[in-house]
């Protein structure tokens, strides 16, 4: 993993004096995990629309900030390598703009993520940026906010925003994680709207409630990730609500994209060809009928002409006997 180490930074405040707001970013955590008396947190934004994953873990919260986002952490490793994440690039905290005389630690992640689409011609991999946001960090716990981005087809109509709050447990050397998620549209997808929201939740749920949560259980634990994701499949992760739009296995929802429009394309081929089928047949019919129509028109006209034939001949015989 290409991990870039973490750094003090400081930007430039609302004057441009270089204050930070009277924020700072720390290399360490400084929580005590035996400390039970700790105040809860404060102005705690509600979960997001959807739940992905709650679940209590054997430790304190610094401990499992440490594990997961820590720059350099062995885990970090190892969900990569379940997931097989590649060209993983971690870069430092930073501070975020200034907002209402307040700023959030904030860094970014990028890796590329292997797509399994089975539609011919589909991308293989897409790259993803995701946007690291401390908004709480206390002794209580901490609240993180990641925002997710892809290249992905249709990538650039929609984010995914997940929400993670940890926060102490009732017991010493406790914690319980809280996951939940949204989608937020950029642009109108249509009836595509679905089909991302499901297939964004699955996503999510198999990485918080699956990959990350087994490694973290096997690393407090000391046994595997297979054996803790065993363990703890039926308990930690959230079921998937009923509003949600089921996802097709392997999907990443806007991948379907390139299926979807070849499908679209199919159809309205067939459309045409039947729509110019069936005015050929139609065509065919107008035709016959005209011929009909002429072929009764010419025996019209011979019927006249024999009428005529024939009255003229009366006309002859009474001339001829008068």
């Amino acid at each position: 993993l290409n991990i870039v180490p973490r750094q003090q930074v400081a930007t430039p405040g609302p004057s441009g004096d270089g204050e930070n707001c009277g924020c700072t970013v720390l290399d360490v955590c400084e929580d005590q995990e035996d400390e039970r008396d700790a105040p809860p947190l404060k102005n705690v934004p509600a979960p997001l629309e959807s739940k992905v994953l709650e679940a209590n873990f054997p430790c304190g919260p610094c401990k499992l900030y440490q594990l997961l986002f820590k720059a350099g952490s062995e885990l970090i490793d190892q969900i990569a390598k379940r997931e097989g994440l590649t060209k993983m690039d971690i870069g430092p905290w930073g501070l975020s703009n200034c907002v209402d005389g307040k700023q959030a630690r904030q860094r970014t992640w990028k890796y590329t993520k292997p797509l399994n689409i089975p539609i011919p011609f589909s991308p293989k991999i897409a790259d993803v940026t995701e946007v690291h946001t401390l908004q709480i960090k206390e002794v209580s716990g901490w609240l993180l906010e990641i925002v997710i981005t892809t290249d992905a087809p249709k990538g650039d109509t929609f984010k995914v925003v997940n929400q993670v709050l940890c926060m102490r447990g009732t017991s010493a050397g406790s914690c319980s994680l809280r996951v939940t998620m949204t989608v937020e549209f950029l642009k109108n997808v249509g009836f595509l709207k679905g089909a991302i929201q499901g297939g964004a939740l699955k996503d999510t749920v198999k990485h918080w409630g699956e990959e990350v949560s087994a490694v973290l259980r096997a690393s407090l634990a000391g046994s595997s990730p297979d054996a803790a994701a065993e363990d703890n499949k039926d308990t930690e992760v959230a079921a998937l609500p009923s509003s949600a739009a089921p996802a097709p296995k392997h999907s990443f929802a806007p991948l379907l994209l390139p299926g979807l429009m070849a499908l679209g394309a199919l159809l309205v081929v067939g459309l045409l060809f039947t729509l110019a089928y069936t005015g050929w047949q139609s065509l065919l019919r107008v035709q016959q009928s005209m011929v009909e129509a002429m072929e009764l028109l010419v025996k019209a006209q011979e019927q006249l002409v024999s009428l005529q034939a024939a009255r003229a001949g009366e006309q002859c015989t009474q001339g001829s006997l008068q």
